[in-house]
């Protein structure tokens, strides 16, 4: 049985997804360091410049897990490591927008948060279509441990 469409795109967005996150890691490094930019035109004191480099290096992490998690798919018709990132971003993110629609958050913040969970949500729903999950029944059986 030939690999879906659905289930190729639901690839390629997640591989997407990982080059942006080193690009945002990358950026927010280059601002940190360069003194240019929103980051580095700010005095941040040593709690908020060790948040920064956590996010460069937490951001990169991401990507790896969405590329391993590619992979897996690909190889093994095993969607796990590419769901959980997605499915935890979903959770947080959902929390973190409803918390912005009752604060301070502008409209285009909550704009783009939205943007951001629905993009996240894609590749899941793409990978629950009855092709992909005919393709991943045929060769993927979970192992319980």
């Amino acid at each position: 049985m030939h690999r879906p469409l659905a289930v190729t795109a639901a690839v390629a967005l997640a591989v997407l997804y990982g080059v942006v996150l080193v690009a945002v890691a990358a950026l927010v490094l280059f601002e940190f360091v360069t003194g240019t930019g929103s980051i580095g035109t700010r005095s941040l004191d040593a709690q908020a410049a060790k948040g920064v480099l956590t996010l460069g290096a937490v951001l990169p992490l991401g990507a790896v897990i969405l590329w391993r998690g590619s992979a897996r798919l690909i190889g093994a018709r095993d969607p796990r490591l590419l769901s959980l990132p997605l499915m935890l971003l979903l959770v947080l993110g959902c929390v973190g927008e409803t918390v912005d629609l009752f604060g301070s958050a502008t409209a285009t913040s909550d704009l783009i948060g939205a943007g951001i969970l629905v993009l996240a949500a894609l590749p899941l729903a793409l990978l629950r279509l009855p092709g992909a999950r005919a393709w991943l029944a045929v060769g993927w059986v979970p192992t319980r441990r």
